[in-house]
């Protein structure tokens, strides 16, 4: 599971070492690269803004779950969610609160942990399973914005079945957007300009070897694709972009 953590006007990302909760909050204890330490963060912004607040990445990469609730023995989280990896000691998860130092083998582990995180790698879309966890980190794009298409064909209705077409969508008031490539006989049949004002309601399907967005609808089903504006191709993947201006990206 990958956060990032915004501090004033500075950021950075980590791994999530243990998800916990106390008094109706959800805590974080995140490490630090640059300080070298562990931090315990919370999950929304609060009045003082100085404080810390944190944003879900990625909750699937490397095998993070949301579990059932663990109780812990501790005044500063009270209950832990899903797998609680590095950070599983009482004693510890105070001293990470109180700022105290903690034994230099959690530090050495935290850091060859975040050698090779990479929050905006591709994620390969080939499965159910894989379509479903794109619609939970998109919400299916419910009050989004598509920002910008790219491909490389003469008109959006009429692509080049060998090309790929990207959507970049902005996230709204998330702390990242999302890019999604639909690759490998690649229909369109919408016109994406439109696009550009908010999106209500859409939809991922897999149906019959293709992967299907369709635009308009809530939980549609096969029966409905005829029915509704669509882009569909047979492979498919989407990665966490920076958020920016989206400035002429436009390419048709």
């Amino acid at each position: 599971m990958i956060v990032k953590i915004n501090f004033g006007n500075k950021s950075y990302f980590s791994h999530v070492f243990l998800m916990g909760i106390t008094q109706y909050r959800e805590r974080f204890i995140v490490f630090n690269d640059e300080l070298e330490r562990f931090e315990l963060v919370c999950s929304t912004k609060e009045l003082d803004l100085s404080e810390r607040c944190i944003y879900t990445f990625d909750y699937t990469y490397e095998g993070f779950i949301k579990k059932d609730l663990i109780e812990l023995d501790s005044t500063v989280l009270t209950k832990c969610i899903g797998y609680p990896w590095l950070i599983n000691n009482v004693d510890l998860i105070k001293a990470i609160d109180n700022k105290e130092e903690i034994p230099k083998e959690y530090i050495e582990m935290a850091k060859e942990i975040h050698k090779n995180m990479n929050p905006y790698r591709w994620h390969n879309v080939e499965t159910q399973k894989d379509l479903e966890e794109l619609e939970y980190i998109t919400g299916c794009f419910h009050d989004c914005y598509l920002k910008c298409y790219k491909g490389v064909f003469s008109n959006p209705t009429k692509l080049n079945h060998n090309m790929n077409l990207q959507l970049d969508f902005d996230m709204y008031q998330n702390a990242y957007d999302i890019r999604i490539e639909f690759r490998n006989d690649v229909k369109v049949k919408m016109e994406l300009s439109f696009l550009s004002d908010r999106i209500f309601a859409s939809s991922f399907l897999l149906h019959e070897g293709r992967f299907y967005w369709l635009e308009g609808g809530e939980d549609l089903r096969p029966i409905d694709i005829k029915d509704f504006p669509y882009v569909s191709s047979s492979k498919l993947r989407w990665k966490i972009i920076r958020k920016s201006s989206y400035a002429k990206c436009f390419e048709i």
